[in-house]
Parts: structure tokens; C-alpha cells; sequence
């Protein structure tokens, strides 16, 4: 299953722009272009063609299993101009897709999305779920459900060796809305390399 948003063109001046979106402007990771990302598909030993992913995200449903992630927090993020994300000015739709690293191949549903005050993480642990010191502020938690597909089971193997690592929000909003703000409408399992919020990390997986 290919995403219809995470679809990037790269253009000779250096932007970055999403097929078919031209009036969408990407708010870039300050380190894009300068970091050499890890080579996740030799680590997971998938193929080079783009024909052999549509046939390996090819699911039959969905899986058991799961994963629970920060979505974002209010830490200064990587992109830039380094604005702080405002969890609580990001709208939450009911679900959305979840993404393989930024390839544009969909590999499971985000089923829950909430939004923690930070004076109210005591109460999240009552659902088994312990927000680590380290997130700032205000955050987003999302859960998700892997799809049943060979993609899926690559990305499952990819979190339970540790290279995916964080989850990467696609934020969208308008001109005139604040950095950090915008309506949520897709999450990218992805590297620890350079995410764009450092905090938005895995926090566990079960099935």
C-alpha cells in the first residue's frame, strides 16, 4: 500500500516538494542533505526496485501486532528555525496511516492517538502507559497496528532491533498558522539519524 501524501520530489535547487501537492511547502529537517542516513534497506536486506516494495507492501489485513510511540512533545525539534512542536494546538484526526522511513509504503494504522498534559501522566499509567522523563511538556502518544504484509514484518523486525527508533509526526498547516501547530495526518516509523523531534521516541511493542 503506497501513501498518497509521503510522495517526495527532489528538485535541483535543493527543495523538496510532495507529488502532486506544489502549494505545500516542506518545513525541512536543518540537517537534511548534511547527514548520511543509515542504510536500512541493506540492514534489513530489502530490494532496490521500487516494483518489488508495492509487491512487499501488499497486505491481507492486519496483524497482532503493535507499537506505542511519542508522536511529538514541546523539545525544540531539528527542523528549521528550530520550532518547538504545541501538542496541544495540533488537531488529532481519529486515525491515520503509519508509514515505512519515509519510502512512501504504508505498513500499518495509527488506532489511537491522545494527547498528555504534563500534569496528567500519572493517569496514563492506570493504561499502561509510562511517559519517560525525558519527553518535555505536553505530548502526544500514538498507537498503532501493523498490517499482515512483508513490509510490515521487515518493520517489525526494524523496531525490535532497534533501528527504527522514533516516529516522525507529518504535520500539515496553514501559511499564516504558527511552526509547531497544523493538523496531523500521517506517522513515519523512522531512524534515530536525524529526526525531527528527538524525543518522539518508540516506547514499546507487544503482540
Amino acid at each position: 500500500m503506497i501513501s498518497q501524501i509521503q510522495q517526495f520530489e527532489h528538485h535541483p535547487d535543493g527543495t523538496i516538494t510532495l507529488k502532486g501537492r506544489p502549494g505545500v511547502k516542506l518545513d525541512l529537517i536543518k540537517q537534511q542533505g548534511l547527514v548520511t542516513a543509515r542504510a536500512v534497506e541493506k540492514e534489513l536486506g530489502l530490494p532496490q526496485y521500487f516494483e518489488e516494495w508495492e509487491l512487499l507492501a501488499k497486505h491481507t489485513g492486519m496483524s497482532s501486532r503493535l507499537v506505542q510511540f511519542v508522536v511529538a512533545d514541546e523539545s525544540e525539534t531539528a527542523l528549521e528555525g528550530i520550532p518547538h512542536f504545541q501538542p496541544q494546538n495540533i488537531l488529532l484526526p481519529p486515525t491515520c496511516y503509519l508509514e515505512f522511513g519515509h519510502r512512501c509504503f504504508i505498513v500499518g494504522t495509527v488506532i489511537s492517538l491522545v494527547l498528555v498534559r504534563a500534569d496528567s501522566r500519572e493517569g496514563m499509567k492506570r493504561m499502561d502507559c509510562t511517559i519517560p522523563a525525558y519527553v518535555q511538556g505536553d505530548c502526544i502518544v500514538g498507537t498503532a497496528r501493523l498490517f499482515a504484509s512483508p513490509l510490515a514484518g521487515k518493520t517489525w523486525e526494524a523496531l525490535q532491533r532497534g533501528i527504527f527508533s522514533h516516529a516522525c509526526p507529518l504535520v500539515f498547516r496553514q501559511p499564516d498558522e504558527p511552526a509547531g501547530t497544523g493538523r496531523l495526518v500521517e506517522v513515519t516509523l523512522t531512524t534515530g539519524d536525524f529526526p525531527g523531534c528527538m524525543n518522539a521516541r518508540i516506547l514499546k511493542m507487544w503482540e
